[in-house]
């Protein structure tokens, strides 16, 4: 998969801004190559933003990932709670981002936009797929059981996400667990 497509889903989860309809459409073009369920996911997406607006999507968007733990956009959270051990992720996560020479972000760097534009710059391999299978597929599986996702226009970008990841990175799964961690770390996911 098209690299590129990790940089526009980041933009498309981010709070909704003036990038928005450009990126859901570009997305929208390069998904049809690959996924034609993924690309009708979009443009449900695409149809509810248009049909709301950006500030209707501004409201679904804190309503539905900024006032719920459950469906916070913050992997980190999925993964650790908020012990110290995801302190260690957001701290290794910045210094990763630094090292790519990634801008800096707005949000905490266990933000899945954050993650996602990394994995952008990523070259395919180990940590690309630990990043993909250890931590995003276990948070967004989360997330899309929470049930302010059920309403949501962000729904089928949700749903559709650990698809497009698993689609990429076939080639390397890893063991579950992330090999920056500390070693006394346990395996992913942690919370019940």
């Amino acid at each position: 998969m098209n690299r590129q497509v990790y940089g526009l889903l980041a933009t498309v989860l981010d709070y909704p801004g003036a990038a928005l309809p450009a990126a859901v459409g570009r997305l929208i073009e390069l998904l049809r190559e690959d996924s034609t369920q993924s690309a009708a996911a979009l443009v449900a997406f695409q149809g509810e933003f248009q049909s709301g607006g950006l500030t209707g999507l501004q409201e679904w968007y804190i309503r539905t990932f900024d006032f719920r733990a459950d469906s916070s956009l913050y992997v980190g959270h999925h993964l650790f709670g908020e012990s110290g051990r995801r302190g260690v992720f957001i701290s290794e996560l910045a210094d990763r981002y630094r090292g790519r020479q990634l801008p800096p972000a707005e949000d905490l760097p266990d933000h899945i936009g954050c993650l996602l534009r990394y994995l952008a710059a990523l070259d395919p391999g180990e940590e690309a797929s630990e990043l993909i299978h250890a931590c995003l597929i276990p948070a967004i599986s989360r997330i899309n059981a929470a049930k302010a996702i059920a309403a949501s226009p962000y729904r089928p970008v949700l749903e559709v996400l650990p698809g497009l990841l698993q689609q990429s990175e076939n080639d390397c799964v890893p063991s579950g667990e992330l090999a920056w961690i500390p070693s006394s770390s346990s395996h992913f996911p942690i919370l019940p």
